[in-house]
């Protein structure tokens, strides 16, 4: 998984594989067809079908957070139980109101996915089964990557806890 540049959570959720990545930036890939809105009626344009981004070609999932949003790029591909696992606590809602737990400098980290707000209560998150660990690629633990955190570096026991590597951690672990 990659992490598309652009903390409480207020969810997750797919987002149309529209971000900006680098230097990669959208592109017209149809023909917009005409459209009228009305001001200040909260009218939508939905543009997903019209724009495409070099360079993303995974699925995109969008964390909105109390400072804003951004996108991570899905590698399912090379991690495909990873990516289904991540994704169905998406699609279960069991990231919603969730909070980032650790943010570490030194160790180059930002981590979530343990725990939500339950009114004034932190609440662990419900688990799934863990899954095992799949073969890395050559995003694993890069800057701005995303992955599964284990249990004391255990293989095969991945649950519902990810984190960001802040720096290159790929000789971490």
């Amino acid at each position: 998984m990659r992490f598309l540049p652009s903390i409480l959570f207020s969810g997750l959720a797919f987002a149309g594989g529209l971000s900006a990545q680098n230097s990669d930036f959208p592109t017209v890939s149809g023909t917009i067809p005409a459209a009228s809105i009305v001001a200040n009626a909260g009218s939508a344009i939905d543009l997903r079908n019209y724009f495409a981004v070099t360079g993303i070609t995974g699925q995109v999932v969008q964390f909105t957070t109390a400072s804003g949003t951004f996108n991570v790029e899905m590698n399912a591909a090379s991690a495909p139980n990873t990516v289904a696992n991540f994704l169905a606590y998406v699609n279960a809602n069991r990231f919603s109101n969730s909070i980032v737990h650790r943010s570490n400098p030194g160790f180059h980290i930002i981590q979530g996915g343990g725990y939500f707000l339950n009114g004034s209560n932190l609440t662990p998150i419900t688990e799934y089964a863990a899954i095992p660990m799949e073969a890395a690629d050559s995003l694993a633990h890069t800057r701005g990557t995303i992955a599964m955190a284990r249990a004391s570096y255990s293989l095969n026991t991945a649950t519902s806890e990810w984190f960001i590597n802040t720096a290159d951690n790929s000789g971490q672990w």
